[in-house]
C-alpha cells in the first residue's frame, strides 16, 4: 500500500518539529582577541617602545665617554709652564732713593734691592723682544712706592739706549707687577737702572 501525500508532508513537518535548529558556527562572531576600552577608540591605542639592545646601549654609553673625559681634563695651555728666558746677563747697575743722603743708606735701599732681584727672568724675557736680539745696553725708570708697600703708584720717565717698543713696554709691566716691601723711608721715589749684557 502506497503512503499518500498528505501523510508524507505530515511526517515531514512533525519531523522538523522535534529536531532542534543546528546552529552554524560562523554565524555567530567570534570573540575578538583584543579588546579596548569605551572611552577611547581603537585607533588611539600606541604600540610599546621598542627596548634598544643591550649591545647598542653599551655603544652609546662608550662613545660618550671621551668627551665626558675631555672635558674633565685640565687644559694644556692652561697648565704649561712660561718659556725658559733668553740667556743674558742682567745686573743692578744704580739705585736712587729720594730724600737727601741718609735716605740712600744701604738698610733703606735693601727692601727695594730684594723686591726686585726675583723679577730678573722677567726683565730677560722683555729683552727677548729687542729689534736687536743681541744688543747690549741700560735701562733706567723712576718708581713711586708707597709707604704701605705694595705695587708702585707710578712707573715713568723710562731711559734706555735699547730698541723697541715691546721691550719698552715688557720692561714697565715688569716692574708695574712688582709687590714691594714697606720701604722704611715711607711713601718712596727710587730711580732704578739695570744693564743688561756684560
Amino acid at each position: 500500500m502506497r503512503p499518500t501525500p498528505l501523510l508524507v508532508l505530515s511526517l515531514s513537518l512533525a519531523g522538523c518539529a522535534q529536531s532542534p535548529p543546528s546552529k552554524d558556527a560562523s554565524a555567530e562572531p567570534a570573540p575578538s582577541a583584543v579588546t579596548f576600552s569605551s572611552h577611547a577608540p581603537a585607533s588611539t591605542a600606541q604600540p610599546p617602545a621598542p627596548v634598544p639592545p643591550p649591545s647598542s646601549v653599551a655603544t652609546t654609553a662608550a662613545s660618550a665617554a671621551p668627551h665626558a673625559d675631555a672635558s674633565a681634563a685640565p687644559s694644556t695651555e692652561a697648565s704649561a709652564a712660561p718659556p725658559a728666558p733668553p740667556k743674558v746677563r742682567v745686573t743692578n747697575i744704580g739705585m736712587h732713593i729720594g730724600g737727601g743722603p741718609d735716605a740712600n743708606e744701604d738698610a733703606n735701599k735693601a727692601p727695594i734691592r730684594e723686591s726686585v732681584a726675583p723679577h730678573f727672568d722677567e726683565f730677560r724675557r722683555c729683552w727677548g723682544a729687542l729689534d736687536d736680539p743681541k744688543a747690549k745696553g741700560t735701562y733706567g725708570v723712576d718708581l713711586l712706592i708707597p709707604r704701605e708697600g705694595g705695587k708702585p703708584k707710578s712707573v715713568d720717565k723710562v731711559r734706555t739706549s735699547l730698541k723697541g717698543a715691546p721691550f719698552k713696554e715688557c720692561m714697565s709691566k715688569a716692574f708695574e707687577a712688582i709687590d714691594f716691601k714697606r720701604p722704611r723711608t715711607g711713601l718712596t721715589k727710587v730711580s732704578y737702572s739695570l744693564r743688561f749684557g756684560d
